[in-house]
């Protein structure tokens, strides 16, 4: 089991999107509480197995260096969202709110000293510089973009309840968990309109990285003619985002707040929270 000096750092908006398709409607005082609860639920359960109150809490910022330097960077989200009926632009906001209540008002009113967000970088960015100042990480995720994390963390993903480790990686894809940022760059990332090479997918990527990728093909000659693909997407998919003035997030100690704990739950209609504040307590002494 992991010890009590873990450290679990939580991709916040990934998990408050999971909470939102995964968990039941709930509501209390005609407000919409299902994503707060299904967040709670997931931080009480980890907090649990991990035995640890350690928690840093990593958010989207709403602007993005990286469309700055490629307007066309997750456009491709923004097109679904033109397509939305009125009902699903009116859910999008009721559960964007709750994302909102959770970053500003309830994680620190339970004592959660460290949730962060930063103007123009995205969570990822901040995992990024977490694990960069802190050992013993583990970072609560289901995305594939932190895998080029993995020489400084682990990764669990607690839907699938694996933990993802650099030899896990390394044995999986058969390249340096460092250059998977060079195999989205290579390859492209669909999910964030990343586009790569045409034509070269991440198999063919990680065969050229590792020397494998036979010289004589018309692929290779096609990668060393369009290298400059390479340094375009650097920025878009390396972590964290780079800027001249180098960002750093100090953690504080994590103090479980009694009184801010029970307005939560009042707030919200969490009755059940309630009765097991005991529980609570003993897990974050």
């Amino acid at each position: 089991m992991i010890n009590k000096k873990q450290i679990i750092v939580v991709d916040s908006n990934h998990l408050a999107h999971r909470c939102w398709y995964g968990i039941p409607n709930l509501t209390f005082d005609d407000q919409d509480t299902s994503i707060i609860y299904g967040f709670l639920i997931n931080v009480f359960n980890n907090a649990s197995f991990f035995k640890t109150k350690n928690f840093v809490f990593c958010w989207d910022s709403k602007r993005s260096y990286r469309r700055q330097i490629y307007p066309a960077y997750k456009e491709n989200r923004k097109i679904r969202d033109k397509e939305l009926t009125w009902e699903e632009i009116e859910q999008k906001k009721l559960a964007y709110n709750q994302f909102e209540l959770l970053r500003l008002e309830v994680l620190p009113a339970i004592g959660f000293n460290n949730v962060f967000m930063s103007t123009g970088y995205e969570g990822d960015d901040l995992i990024a510089v977490v694990v960069s100042e802190n050992k013993n990480c583990i970072v609560l995720s289901g995305d594939e973009d932190m895998y080029q994390l993995l020489d400084r963390c682990m990764i669990y993903n607690d839907k699938k309840r694996t933990i993802f480790t650099k030899s896990k990686f390394e044995e999986k894809y058969n390249i340096s968990c460092t250059k998977w940022w060079e195999v989205k760059a290579l390859g492209g990332c669909t999910s964030d309109n990343v586009k790569g090479i045409n034509g070269v997918g991440e198999k063919t990527a990680i065969k050229y990285l590792t020397g494998k990728l036979n010289k004589n093909t018309a692929t290779y000659t096609k990668i060393i003619e369009n290298l400059d693909i390479k340094r375009i997407n650097k920025p878009l998919v390396k972590l964290p985002y780079e800027r001249k003035k180098k960002l750093t997030l100090p953690l504080k100690r994590t103090e479980f707040n009694e009184e801010g704990f029970l307005e939560v739950c009042d707030k919200f209609g969490f009755i059940s929270f309630k009765k097991e504040i005991e529980k609570w307590k003993r897990m974050f002494k």
